[in-house]
């Protein structure tokens, strides 16, 4: 059985589309070409036949590798079965188990490890037979191959062949689904509309309709239309999929509720997320969006209680930001001092020339005047200027980097303090910072 390796993370892949990948890679573990087609079986009442003797001898011996559970002895008859089977389709090109011996042939080469041979003969059954049940589970295969190798563009052709021949009607959406999700990738929007559609119009296809449903809804906000995209997350949402798709669904659907002020409604999927179980891969996502919603409406108590109540913790940048709004929020419930060890974490996350580790600095100067952060960006470098703070040479370079002179007046500032040999502003120091001048 060919399993697809890890998706490829290619540079112009959309973030929307990570949570959807990981997904694909779970289904793709189960290929339909694990439910191998059938061969015919001899009928023991008619005259004897070499040929299909051969055949048997390759076919047993295919059949001894899949059920043995050493992996020496595994691909030692892969490799006999392959010899067998490779004689067989040399002399008898035209015998009525000539099209399954080739599936049978190239899939011995892949479990043995030679590749190229292995899809050689895949290519080869494509080429001469065309359509019928191992002509699916020849393109599948090929198609996983190229899929693994982010090569979408023969990857997805392939999918539609197999989805075209498949002996199960499931099966054939399995592969208008990936079909759909190649053209996604490759920025073909318009094939992946159709694919998917084709999907979710045929009640066949309802294993893979969610997914389905979700790459539509990223497609229709691609295009300007939230409310075509909310409606297709929302029922995804609402559906007994599995708590993976569904979560992306409901995260979706609030960041889309946002967008189209319906705060209300993207705050009740965003609880959705954090409470439901299976959904935790979605958890930081939710939480940062719950949190900016709440910062939003100025219900800043409430952005400090999500954030105490919920163990989610992230990654990086996604944790930085986490606790940049956070600690926002302190500052605007007077609590400077919580407010300073949450900045400090941030610059720690993140690089120094990062936005968030440039603005975390502004903020945890902040921390040391008496006056709302919606002043600094206009009034930060003149205030410490004015009080002469201790901190001044935390001040960033790239504060006003506009406004020269302030700059200046900043290090003449600095200057006149050095040259004094005073400390600046001891008493504001001391009021402000605790567990000084005590």
């Amino acid at each position: 059985m060919i399993r697809l390796a890890s998706t490829p993370k290619k540079g112009n892949t959309p973030p929307a589309l990570k949570h959807t990948l990981a997904f694909i890679i779970l289904l793709l573990a189960y290929p339909a070409v694990a439910q191998i087609p059938k061969a015919a079986g001899a009928d023991p009442t008619l005259a004897p036949d070499a040929s299909n003797d051969v055949f048997m001898r390759g076919k047993n011996l295919y059949d001894s590798a899949q059920a043995s559970t050493d992996l020496a002895n595994r691909r030692d008859y892969f490799q006999r079965a392959a010899e067998i089977l490779a004689d067989y389709v040399t002399s008898f090109p035209n015998h009525p188990n000539a099209e399954s011996a080739w599936w049978y042939l190239g899939n011995s080469y892949y479990q043995a490890g030679q590749i190229d041979d292995g899809k050689r003969c895949f290519s080869t059954l494509l080429n001469r037979y065309g359509k019928g049940k191992w002509a699916a589970a020849a393109a599948y295969t090929l198609a996983a191959d190229h899929y693994n190798k982010a090569e979408y563009a023969f990857a997805a052709p392939l999918f539609e062949r197999y989805a075209a021949n498949a002996a199960k009607a499931e099966e054939s959406f399995r592969g208008y689904y990936f079909a759909g999700n190649c053209y996604r990738l490759l920025g073909r929007d318009r094939e992946a509309v159709a694919s998917f559609k084709k999907v979710i119009g045929d009640p066949a296809g309802m294993l893979f309709a969610p997914q389905s449903k979700v790459a539509l809804g990223h497609l229709a906000l691609k295009t300007g239309k939230p409310d075509e995209a909310l409606a297709y997350f929302e029922d995804v949402a609402a559906a007994p999929a599995a708590p993976k798709v569904r979560g992306e669904a409901a995260l979706q659907a609030a960041l889309t509720a946002t967008k189209l002020d319906r705060a209300d409604l993207a705050d009740r999927y965003l609880s959705l997320v954090l409470r439901t179980p299976g959904m935790e891969d979605f958890r930081a996502d939710a939480q940062l969006a719950l949190m900016d919603n709440l910062f939003a409406k100025k219900e800043y108590s409430e952005v400090v209680k999500v954030f105490r109540d919920s163990p989610v913790k992230a990654v990086g940048e996604k944790e930085a930001a986490r606790l940049m709004i956070v600690g926002r929020a302190y500052m605007r419930l007077k609590q400077p001092g919580e407010a300073l060890a949450l900045f400090r974490e941030v610059e720690k996350l993140v690089k120094p020339e990062a936005d968030l580790a440039f603005h975390a600095s502004y903020y945890r100067l902040l921390c040391f005047f008496p006056f709302e952060p919606p002043l600094f960006n206009r009034f930060a470098a003149a205030r410490a200027e004015f009080v002469g703070h201790p901190l001044l040479d935390l001040v960033p370079e790239r504060i006003d980097q506009g406004n020269r002179r302030r700059r200046e007046n900043l290090q003449r500032n600095q200057r006149q303090c050095r040259q004094r040999e005073q400390p600046p502003g001891p008493s504001l120091s001391a009021r402000l910072v605790p567990g000084r001048g005590r």
